[in-house]
């Protein structure tokens, strides 16, 4: 079963998309059967099995899940297929909708040919670990806590594969509800009103396959848009209140949406975000919405009865423009209504109490600057995912709040196209739509022609042919395809421009678009402005829909700077945060923060915790079969003992007393970024740049031990993360030995690798009543 993200979305924003004016020609088929099918809705999943936890009283549910490749036709009147990946089978993958509290425990089963993972997107949990994969022929049980009411999702973040995993099909909607507080909002929730549109955005080949990506570097922003896995459906609605939960899960574009009616854009009501409800609806006629984001929108149709209304997009920043892509699918609106129930007036506000990261007590404050480079290294101040020594970039107490900056350095590129794929069938761009943009972030691999630069003689091509590039360049494997992302640099570029000059427009260092995405982490934005006033692209505003929502990834246009902030709540852990473009954060714009234990909280809950990703006990093993009494004698049961899930509110709100009589630690104490950038804002002496400050020592006792309350921890240049009041060093007579603890403490060696220390790691216990040492010498995790 297929499903559909196509996104109609509208031209108003002239700043918004910069220098996004030039309109390049498709590279993919023309859609022949635009409104004809309908929107599809993929099946609830039904779980298998329960266990009542008889500590708690709380339920878990089972259930299953196949990952398999399947082939699907998506233009009807051509001959090709396309070869997908599909959580069951299907694109999108089935729907969970699962009551908030109520835990789940949900098994993957690798039957495809590929290896894969999952990430529950807006969850309290570590899953999705980018190098916790599954090969084929193995299954991993993931457990989650469904802790807070929102809409989620879940998809592939396999390290290096997870953006042709996606592309390809590895993504579903997760929806956690509240009953009673739906009910008691009067809004549409469940049922026919209350509908999933899932936005993806593709390139397909000539005869209607889906293109071969896997040689992408930079984006993959597609000029063929989908809804629900359907390309341009229609979906016949009543002339009442709809709730739609809009998820763009495109890989690289950032979606700009307008419904039109007649032309004239209609208003829409935004009601939640990433995490969950507002405070108060919002009324708006444009939606900005970046890669991974989820809005929950409300829409009145009463006043169109017997109408078509379409959703359009218009262009944003530097993602590649095409032509006739705005119109993403269609309303038909008919003229009676069957029920009212959900169909009241909205309030002016919500009788809910929201919870956001305030600014009363900033731990740290800290700027990430997210980097692209020409030999299509993709980072975060210099730190690229594959340097194990560096990427763990901070270390926040648990309950912290910490205030980021979000800015784009390197070089930029236009709207001019594509770099990288590898698929032979795709069309050539001509000059006219072919030519690429200079960008700072791409090693381009020229295939097929199709528009690079060229370090040889002046191209003497007619402007209706394609120009090709040769594959290398001052400097690097650079470019183009379809439209161009190549670079353009040394001998003949003077002659391309002079044949491209419309391509050109804009160009000239606007940066890339990111949509930067913490795992765990909620977040409030605080503020925009533009990088460089001067330039055209760029907001210098939050949009009103912006404004006192609670998000999990935030849009970074070209040209702009964001602040926000953001609550280390409610678990401790290792976890990563990324660019949701992921393409880039395949490339390496993927780093790690671990949210370190508070070790006299006095939660004993806590005790039996997820904290590395890489445990042991939950890796992926090889599947024979799946038994439902061995699931619910044995393994449900399991997970239930775990005490794993305390109540997150609760715990959130012992976090906060705990530091509301207590100074929490500087950046300095907690890790800041690093290596040494000059000129950040948040810079601190070299001898904290990611390593732990060493205690005096102690009569009798080796330095790394800790006493009661205390967390040690040695760093031998990787990440260790021990605290209590962030120094992660508590050297006491009572320790004689290294890296042991007394009562309540911890102990880790990381001589090099992610995690140690806290917790131990996976390490090897050697410590008095409930103390843990860990030892980690190599690698990523045991």
């Amino acid at each position: 079963m297929l499903l559909f993200a196509a996104t109609t979305l509208c031209l108003l924003g002239s700043t918004i998309a910069g220098n996004s004016a030039t309109t390049f020609p498709r590279v993919s088929p023309k859609y022949q059967n635009a409104f004809q099918q309908s929107l599809p809705i993929s099946p609830v999943k039904k779980p298998l099995t329960s266990y009542t936890n008889p500590s708690s009283g709380g339920i878990i549910d089972f259930y299953e899940v196949e990952v398999m490749n399947f082939k699907h036709k998506f233009f009807p009147d051509l001959p090709g297929s396309s070869e997908l990946i599909g959580y069951d089978g299907s694109y999108p993958g089935p729907t969970f909708r699962v009551e908030k509290g109520r835990e789940t425990v949900v098994r993957f089963v690798n039957k495809a040919a590929q290896k894969m993972n999952v990430h529950l997107h807006g969850s309290y949990t570590w899953d999705g670990w980018a190098l916790d994969w599954l090969e084929p022929g193995q299954y991993k049980d993931y457990y989650y806590p469904n802790a807070a009411h929102r809409t989620l999702w879940y998809h592939d973040h396999t390290n290096k594969v997870g953006a042709m995993n996606v592309y390809k099909g590895l993504l579903g909607m997760y929806q956690i509800v509240d009953s009673k507080l739906d009910a008691s909002l009067g809004l549409p929730s469940g049922g026919q009103y209350d509908v999933p549109l899932i936005l993806t955005s593709h390139y397909f080949t000539r005869d209607g396959g889906l293109s071969n990506e896997e040689r992408q570097t930079t984006s993959i922003y597609g000029d063929t848009f989908l809804v629900n896995g359907q390309i341009q459906p229609y979906h016949p609605v009543e002339p009442r209140k709809y709730r739609f939960r809009i998820l763009n899960a495109a890989v690289s574009r950032v979606f700009n949406l307008t419904l039109l009616a007649d032309d004239t854009p209609v208003e829409m009501s935004i009601v939640g975000s990433d995490g969950g409800y507002r405070q108060s609806p919002v009324s708006t006629k444009d939606l900005m919405i970046e890669m991974s984001a989820r809005w929950e929108v409300i829409i009145d149709f009463a006043k169109y009865a017997g109408k078509n209304l379409t959703l359009t997009t218009t262009n944003a920043w530097t993602d590649t423009a095409y032509a006739d892509t705005d119109q993403i699918m269609r309303f038909v609106v008919g003229k009676t209504v069957s029920d009212q129930t959900g169909n009241a007036a909205l309030p002016s506000r919500f009788n809910y109490d929201m919870k956001f990261p305030t600014d009363t007590r900033i731990a740290a404050e800290r700027t990430i600057k997210l980097d692209s480079h020409m030999d299509s290294v993709w980072g975060m101040n210099g730190i690229h995912h594959d340097d194990a020594m560096s990427r763990v970039m901070m270390r926040p107490p648990l309950g912290t709040v910490e205030k980021y900056t979000f800015k784009s350095t390197g070089m930029g590129m236009t709207t001019g196209g594509r770099t990288g794929s590898a698929d032979p069938s795709l069309k050539p761009d001509s000059a006219s739509g072919g030519m690429g943009g200079m960008m700072g972030g791409g090693n381009m691999a020229s295939h097929h022609g199709g528009g690079g630069m060229t370090t040889s003689e002046p191209s003497t091509k007619p402007s209706s042919d394609s120009v090709a590039g040769s594959q290398s360049m001052a400097g690097g494997h650079m470019a183009s395809h379809h439209g161009g992302g190549g670079g353009m640099m040394g001998m003949g570029m003077k002659k391309i421009v002079q044949l491209n000059k419309r391509q050109m427009m804009g160009m000239g260092g606007a940066a890339w678009t990111h949509a930067m995405h913490m795992h765990l982490v909620d977040m409030k934005i605080v503020s925009r402005r533009k990088d460089d006033p001067a330039k055209a692209e760029g907001r210098d505003y939050l949009e009103e829909y912006e404004k006192d929502s609670i998000k999990d990834v935030v849009l970074l246009g070209s040209n702009e700077v964001v602040k926000v902030l953001a609550k280390y709540v409610p678990y401790p852990g290792v976890y990563m945060f990324h660019c949701h473009n992921s393409v880039h954060s395949d490339q390496g714009m993927m780093g790690i923060f671990n949210v370190t234990r508070l070790q006299d909280l006095g939660y004993k809950e806590l005790e039996a915790r997820l904290e590395d990703p890489m445990d042991a006990r939950f890796r992926a093993k090889a599947y024979t079969g799946t038994n439902i009494e061995v699931i619910r004698s044995e393994i449900l049961p399991s997970f239930a003992s775990l005490g794993a899930y305390p109540d997150g509110a609760a715990l959130s709100e012992m976090e906060d007393r705990y530091w509301s009589t207590r100074t929490p630690p500087t950046a300095a104490d907690t890790g800041m970024l690093t290596p040494h950038i000059p000129g950040l804002a948040d810079d601190v002496p070299s001898h904290h740049r990611g390593e732990a400050p060493m205690p005096p020592k102690a009569p009798n006792s080796n330095a790394g031990s800790a006493g009661m309350g205390g967390v040690a921890g040695m760093n031998m240049g990787g990440d260790v993360a021990g605290h209590h009041g962030g120094t992660g060093m508590k050297a006491t007579p009572s320790a004689p030995k290294s890296s042991s603890t007394d009562k309540d403490g911890m102990a880790g060696m990381h001589m090099r690798g992610d995690i140690a220390g806290h917790r131990g790691g996976a390490g090897m216990p050697n410590a008095s009543p409930t103390g843990v040492s860990g030892v980690h010498m190599a690698g990523h995790h045991p």
